[in-house]
């Protein structure tokens, strides 16, 4: 049988390598200068920093006293968290606003203009200003939390519809761009004044209008829910899973958009008939918002409690939920005389839109708790994985 070598640890002066023989008669010899550097004690392995607590606040952690070291009070294994806390910050939550307000708007500009028969021209000369305004920031500050311009360029070079990251960027640039197309129709109108157009311009100015509509129209309404989708698709605790995100997030685009319309048209002094439909098609979207509110906090169950026991229990309960659908549809259903109901109006109007507002950065804020409870971590990956 051959002989092999085991190289040992260098432990002569001269620097050479000191070395062991493998043999089936006499087995290892190796020269004891080879383990010359070897600890005294298994307490000189002893790491210099904790390995359960390194790179862990103290807010990630619970503040009970530890299982596994009575000592000091280091936490344990189940009391760190198996999550990691999402790094979404406040821009996030503003484009999901801006996204959904304006996909509302512009669905509902663009049904007005092909279905008002001339008559409901205000509510499309504003829902299209509004959605152009609020789709602009939408791409910079998407491109803004991903940290790198290319990123959001990357995401465009592949078509993949099963991921709602990749989904969404194609959805937001599509949608953007048929909304500008929109928009600059809307302005040449303008200039000239609504006078009608003949020959080859006209052609085109129709086909723009109809591809605008045709792509527009379902693009906004992917993208005024697909922000729920995604959230949903997460491990974060409060949102993995809850397929209501989606439908909740829709019936507050629509919500935001009618009520931005409706309350440039009041401050503009144009209401009439046409802010008197858009408040109705308001309340139904306050009635589906609140049932889908319902249908969160259900599926939720414990998962919700950091928008309902927690920190921010008051933005949720007292902005998201007031402000958002109790307080417009008291102000809007008030019985007061005619000269009141305009300034009434406008302050549903906003209270509608800052509602609107704090559902969204409520949800993205409350993700880093959810996910560093560890009690709340362990119920999303093991009770509901277990359920599905």
């Amino acid at each position: 049988m051959p002989d092999f070598d085991v190289v040992g640890t260098s432990g002569t002066t001269s620097g050479t390598e000191t070395r062991g023989r493998w043999n089936t008669a006499s087995g290892i010899a190796p020269d004891k200068k080879a383990f010359d550097t070897l600890p005294d004690k298994l307490t000189d392995f002893t790491p210099k920093q904790k390995p359960f607590t390194e790179g862990f606040s103290e807010s990630g952690t619970k503040s009970k006293k530890s299982t596994g070291d009575k000592d000091n009070g280091d936490p344990a294994y189940y009391d760190i968290s198996l999550l990691q806390s999402p790094v979404w910050t406040k821009e996030v939550g503003i484009y999901f606003f801006l996204g959904g307000m304006s996909s509302s708007a512009f669905s509902i500009a663009r049904l007005s203009d092909r279905f008002g028969r001339g008559k409901l021209r205000p509510v499309t000369q504003a829902g299209t200003l509004i959605a152009a305004l609020a789709a602009l920031p939408c791409a910079p500050l998407l491109i803004w939390d991903l940290g790198d311009r290319s990123r959001f360029h990357h995401m465009l070079r592949i078509w993949k519809p099963k991921s709602p990251m990749n989904l969404g960027s194609w959805t937001l640039t599509v949608y953007t761009l048929m909304g500008g197309i929109a928009a600059l129709r809307e302005f040449l109108r303008f200039l000239r004044k609504d006078a009608p157009l003949a020959g080859g311009a006209k052609v085109v100015d129709e086909t723009a209008g109809v591809v605008a509509d045709v792509a527009g129209i379902p693009l906004g309404l992917l993208l005024a829910g697909y922000t729920g989708i995604l959230l949903s698709t997460t491990s974060t605790p409060i949102w993995s899973r809850n397929t209501w995100i989606g439908a909740l997030f829709s019936a507050s685009a629509v919500a935001a958009g009618s009520g931005a319309v409706r309350l440039a048209l009041e401050v503009t002094g144009q209401e009439g008939p046409a802010t008197e439909a858009l408040g109705k098609v308001e309340t139904l979207a306050h009635v589906t918002e609140a049932i889908a509110h319902a249908g969160f906090l259900s599926a939720a169950g414990k998962l919700a409690e950091p928008v309902t026991k927690g920190k921010f229990k008051n933005e949720y309960l007292g902005g998201a939920i007031g402000l958002g659908i109790i307080v417009p549809e008291l102000l809007n259903h008030l019985p007061v005389p005619k000269k009141a109901k305009r300034g009434l109006s406008i302050a549903a109007g906003i209270a509608s839109l800052v509602g609107g507002y704090m559902l969204r950065t409520v949800f993205i804020a409350a993700g880093k708790p959810s996910a560093d409870d560890p009690d709340l971590a362990r119920l999303a990956t093991g009770e509901k994985g277990a359920k599905s």
